[in-house]
């Protein structure tokens, strides 16, 4: 093979090479574009589930002391019944 030869396709192969990693980026670019549009999505969703989630503390405690209350308030019932099944 010719030293010409042995250069010019030296020099084709070298640019094949650019090329594929060229498309290759463009392709890792618009995967890298999709994830951050996925991310930025999922980050509104969870400022909203957290704005929304925010005010059920305060509720979940007021039930927590209606369902302690009522907890209470049957043991007495519960032992009524008891006794009268019993009878």
């Amino acid at each position: 093979m010719s030293a010409v030869v042995h250069i010019v396709l030296t020099v084709v192969e070298i640019l094949l090479l650019v090329v594929v990693l060229a498309v290759y980026l463009v392709i890792l670019a618009r995967q890298l574009r999709a994830i951050a549009d996925s991310i930025g999505q999922l980050s509104v969703r969870v400022q909203t589930t957290e704005e929304r989630l925010r005010d059920l503390g305060p509720a979940a405690a007021e039930v927590n002391t209606a369902l302690s209350d009522l907890r209470s308030g049957l043991a007495p019932v519960a032992e009524k019944a008891t006794r009268a099944a019993r009878v």
